[in-house]
């Protein structure tokens, strides 16, 4: 198995657009990655990061970032300044929140969120138009913002495991989004949607 530092420097060489470096035990990620301004796709999986550093924000190829099963408690801030993202996982940590500035990840098509304890969405979250795939699966959400509405896009939403009340009523409804947020606020009396 190559180090870190080998996979680094063979990704530089040969102007990679993708780096895997899932599995390694990285604390915190390397400098040199963010050097690396050819990747359009970073996997982090199953390491032990609670942070990227600012220097990430150099990355500006990227359009896939893999950060499952990590240790965020929140998403973290530079990803905001990462406006040609099209995949964000953030899947496996501990995020009980998403911050407002969701809405700068204006490209983001996937959204990948499932396994953390969020516990509500910002009105925000219905600014990404591109969504096409939204998996808040195994969470703590106990309402939806009424703006998920305005995510026209969207082919698949995924919200088992979570509190939400009526949720039995709309399960089996993940790839007819539209249909499942209609039931949703149908079935949710409106004192309960407001945030």
């Amino acid at each position: 198995m190559k180090s870190v530092q080998a996979l680094i420097k063979d990704a530089a060489l040969s102007q990679a657009a993708s780096l895997d470096l899932s599995f390694q035990e990285l604390t915190e990620l390397p400098l040199e990655v963010t050097e690396l301004n050819q990747l359009r796709r970073l996997t982090l999986r199953r390491n032990y990061l609670t942070s990227l550093p600012p220097e990430f924000r150099r990355l500006t190829k990227l359009r896939e970032v893999n950060l499952g099963r990590n240790r965020f408690t929140s998403a973290p801030s530079v990803l905001f300044d990462m406006i040609g993202l099209e995949n964000l996982a953030l899947y496996g940590n501990a995020l009980t929140s998403l911050p407002s500035r969701i809405d700068l990840l204006h490209n983001l098509e996937s959204l990948n969120l499932w396994d953390n304890q969020i516990r509500y969405l910002p009105a925000e979250i219905g600014r990404l138009r591109h969504l096409i795939s939204l998996n808040l699966e195994n969470n703590q959400l106990r309402e939806l913002p009424p703006t998920l509405q305005e995510l026209t896009s969207l082919k698949g939403l995924y919200l088992q495991g979570n509190p939400l009340p009526f949720l039995n009523r709309i399960l089996g409804l993940q790839n007819q989004p539209d249909k499942v947020i209609a039931a949703y606020f149908q079935s949710v009396p409106e004192t309960t949607t407001t945030k």
